[in-house]
Parts: structure tokens; sequence; C-alpha cells
């Protein structure tokens, strides 16, 4: 038995409900790791914010760590590719919604290539009114400027230079 291609008028009808739905698993894990990345750090002082638990942390220390640090464990775990292509796909799909919602026709019968998503996201097409501009063009700088590295994380050739940095 033969599966047709999905056409693109079937492609195109994602909603808000979907995107939810589909990026639920990846927006929990973000959420959790959030408090293991310091949003701020000066020294002894540092400050976290976990949206997990809805609270700020700000503390001073005056003794070294023993041990590991919350932000160590990203690196310690090796997560930071997992928890890049998380957010990649949050935004990737984000885009996927916002074109879909705003009567763009995908490219393919399977949906979105990202060559013409990085397109829309060059031009901003597509915001959703709830979205201020400024925060679209951010988001769709990030697309953008993050594309090299989507490809290098999906297709398996990823490393961290000395700095801890991802490099595709």
């Amino acid at each position: 038995m033969s599966v047709a291609p999905r056409a693109a008028s079937i492609a195109s009808t994602m909603s808000w409900t979907d995107f939810d739905a589909d990026t639920s698993l990846e927006r929990d894990m973000l959420r959790r790791a959030l408090p293991l990345a310091e949003t701020i750090s000066t020294g002894n002082a540092h400050a976290t914010v976990d949206l997990a638990a809805n609270r700020v942390a700000i503390g001073v220390s005056l003794s070294e760590t023993a041990g590991a640090t919350p932000a160590s464990c990203v690196d310690l775990l090796r997560i930071r590719p997992l928890l890049t292509g998380a957010a990649w796909k949050v935004l990737d799909l984000l885009l996927e919604a916002a074109l879909d919602l705003a009567g763009e026709t995908p490219d393919q019968n399977r949906g979105w290539g990202i060559k013409r998503k990085c397109s829309h996201a060059r031009t901003r097409t597509g915001r959703p009114a709830v979205v201020p501009a400024v925060t679209w063009d951010a988001l769709m700088a990030t697309y953008v400027a993050t594309e090299d590295l989507r490809n290098s994380l999906v297709h398996r050739r990823v490393s961290t230079d000395p700095s801890g940095a991802l490099v595709g």
C-alpha cells in the first residue's frame, strides 16, 4: 500500500494549537534547562531566572564552589547541541505556523523548505499581530543567522570550540 505525498494545500493548515502541541516537549525541556544557564554573572555575584518555578534567585558567593555548578552542568552533560536544536525547532515551527496562518503557500509537497523559510524570515513575512514587530525582527534575524548551525546540527556536523561555543 502506498501513501500519496501530502499536498501543499494540506500542509498549510497549521494552527497555534498545533504549534503548541508540536513544540510542547521542546519548550518544556528548555524551561527546565533555563535554570542551568546563568543569565548574569560578574565575579562572585550571580542571578538566575527560573521560569519553571516562577522565581528569580540572586546570590553572592564568598567562597569557591566545590563540584558542578548549574551552569557547568550543560557542559558536563554535553547537552548544548540538544538545547540548541530544541530551541531552533521551536523557532522553526513558529515561523511555519505564522506563514501558514498568513496564507503563504509552502514550496514543497511535504511542507516548507529551509531555504524558502529563510527567505521569508529575511523579509519578515508572516508576523502574527500579537507579536510586536521588534520581537519578530529579532526572532527572524536569529532564524537567518543560525541557518548554518541548524544545518550542521541536523546533519551531525557540529562541534564545540575551546570556549564551549557550538561551531557548524
